[in-house]
């Protein structure tokens, strides 16, 4: 007999000798035990690393009180990290979590944040929730769970409680701390409604968008002459941002309303990055003919709320004209028409609150517009096929067109503000009868 098959032999009559020593307990009913909280974690350390586990039973008291003490220094900064995700205030006060330098780019990222529970919920009983325990924290932390608790209470007190997270310090099965959150309730149906109500001198809306998942972002073109300024607003949870050609070196840390906000200068371009009010914020401008940095931060400290319009409609385009593109977002919109030549012409319109709309062309005149007085912009010269190109444009129903790219020298505008205060714009590649006649032909509908 070979040594594999006496082993193989040695093995089974071991095993049946076991079976038949442990019959008894084996076929006793099982009892469920109660394991503390400590004698589990033990267990599971033993399990996962037995050689460890073993040298920490064998370590000095003292050495196992310094241990002690650099848990409690983690434990701060994970509990720090939880209010990170827990708090809007706490994210923008460390906005570099949400930022990672790669090669010759930045990558800014959002999560699901849950949300602090306002106390008037925590005091009423509602949802679920667990006394908290006292523990020592430094005074820096101590004001950011602070701040935390204050931006609690703009939560708006009628959504529910989820459930709460607790952060242990160490090994003490009661050291932790209780932070009640629940789910961040913003979903935007429409598109984000913070934009700026300040803009710098010279500078006018040309063009606005509504992007994303469940229209999660909208972004807002500005122009001055050659310049173009882009505001983004888009969900915290569902930005995702990637600017190539920016280094670590190029990063400012400035402040936007109180709050940690990234600007950078790079390329002939400038951006300013900041987040607030659960979204996520960023100004681009360039390249060579942008606002100082002193104007950007205060268009992004002018964000605010805006409210929804009344929809406007032109009743009256061009003879073939078919609409390509609307986006209607709170306090703005923008409508983008090809005319039965195909040429592009757009049709503008915000709230006082949105800032004043971009025009081209020269030799300003004032014009009546159902009696309200507006100002058309004669174009430099008239329309030519050879200037701007062309691109194929897809319309709802399918259907694709050659359409003209029209130069900036080609296009004339017309603007007006309405009873309502509403401020109006037509854009495109038109003589002074057409563009009235259309502004003429706008109308109210909901």
């Amino acid at each position: 007999m070979n040594e594999a098959v006496f082993d193989a032999k040695l093995k089974d009559a071991l095993l049946r000798a076991a079976i038949v020593d442990f019959a008894e307990a084996l076929s006793a009913p099982e009892e469920e035990p109660e394991w503390t909280l400590s004698y589990r974690r033990s267990r599971r350390k033993m399990l996962s690393g037995p050689d460890q586990w073993y040298k920490n039973k064998r370590k000095p008291v003292w050495k196992k009180m310094l241990q002690s003490v650099a848990c409690l220094l983690l434990a701060v900064s994970l509990t720090l990290g939880t209010l990170m995700a827990a708090s809007p205030t706490v994210r923008a006060a460390v906005l570099n979590w949400l930022r990672e330098f790669i090669e010759y780019a930045v990558i800014y990222r959002g999560v699901e944040a849950p949300r602090p529970i306002p106390p008037e919920i925590l005091d009423s009983g509602e949802g679920k929730s667990t006394e908290t325990s006292t523990v020592e924290a430094p005074s820096s932390f101590a004001e950011i769970i602070q701040s935390a608790q204050e931006d609690a209470s703009t939560v708006n007190s009628s959504q529910g409680v989820d459930t709460t997270v607790r952060v242990y310090l160490g090994e003490d099965e009661n050291a932790y701390v209780d932070i009640p959150v629940q789910s961040n309730p913003d979903c935007f149906d429409t598109a984000p409604a913070w934009a700026p109500t300040w803009v710098p001198d010279g500078w006018g809306i040309k063009k606005i968008q509504s992007t994303g998942d469940d229209n999660g972002a909208c972004d807002w073109l500005y122009q001055s002459g050659s310049g173009m300024l882009t505001y983004t607003c888009s969900q915290a949870s569902k930005s995702t941002r990637i600017i190539a050609g920016l280094t670590e070196n190029d990063c400012q840390r400035v402040s936007v309303s109180g709050a940690g906000a990234d600007y950078y200068e790079n390329g002939g371009y400038t951006y300013l990055l900041w987040e607030s009010n659960d979204c996520f914020y960023s100004l681009e401008s360039g390249p060579y003919i942008s606002p100082s940095k002193e104007a950007l931060i205060k268009m992004a400290e002018s964000v605010q709320k805006l409210d929804v319009i009344s929809k406007y409609v032109l009743n009256w385009t061009p003879v073939g004209s078919r609409s390509v593109e609307r986006h209607d977002v709170p306090g703005a919109t923008w409508e983008e028409f090809v005319d039965g030549d195909n040429w592009y012409f757009c049709f503008t319109y915000a709230s006082n609150d949105a800032g004043s709309l971009y025009t081209q062309g020269i030799n300003t005149k004032k014009v009546c517009i159902d009696g309200c007085t507006g100002t058309y912009w004669e174009a430099k010269k008239e329309r030519d096929a050879t200037y701007g190109g062309t691109e194929t444009v897809t319309f709802d129903d399918g259907s694709t067109e050659i359409c003209h790219v029209v130069s900036g020298g080609q296009i004339a505008t017309i603007i007006w503000t309405n009873s309502d205060g509403v401020s109006f714009s037509i854009r495109g590649a038109f003589d002074e009868e057409t563009l009235l006649h259309m502004a003429e032909s706008v109308i109210k509908t909901t």
